[in-house]
């Protein structure tokens, strides 16, 4: 005697393997969104602190800064955004599923790598996930 599957059987299991898959593609973009939200904050903080150290270290004879803009993160060689040096410009992209806000312009007296002025960033993403990234007037990331 032959055993073969009915047809019945064959569109039951393609059906439970369709609601399977349905119900977990939510969850893969929902955690595709959250890693992009964990190494934006990580790209944030690296370029900060990259933008402190080289001003601190004097590279270039310069000060260093970072901004945000247009979904993108520059780390500038300058006194200012507007008047650097763009041939020595960083620039990370950021996800589109991620705003940023606060006024994400700083930068670092050289030698002494303090900041111009107290820093607060905002980060959120589209899941409504959000957290903080602020530095003080020592320089410090917080």
């Amino acid at each position: 005697m032959k055993k073969a599957l009915t047809l019945i059987e064959v569109l039951l299991s393609i059906a439970i393997i369709t609601i399977i898959f349905g119900l977990s593609v939510p969850f893969y973009q929902t955690f595709q969104i959250d890693s992009a939200f964990n190494t934006t904050i990580s790209d944030i903080r690296q370029n900060l602190y990259r933008a402190e150290s080289l001003a601190r270290n004097s590279e270039e004879d310069s000060s260093w800064g970072s901004r945000i803009e247009n979904q993108q993160i520059y780390l500038y060689k300058g006194n200012d955004f507007s008047n650097r040096n763009q041939n020595f410009d960083e620039i990370t992209s950021l996800p589109r599923t991620i705003t940023v806000s606060g006024n994400p312009d700083i930068n670092f007296n050289k030698s002494t790598g303090i900041p111009n002025h107290n820093l607060i960033i905002n980060i959120t993403s589209t899941t409504h996930k959000t957290a903080s990234i602020s530095i003080n007037a020592q320089g410090e990331i917080d």
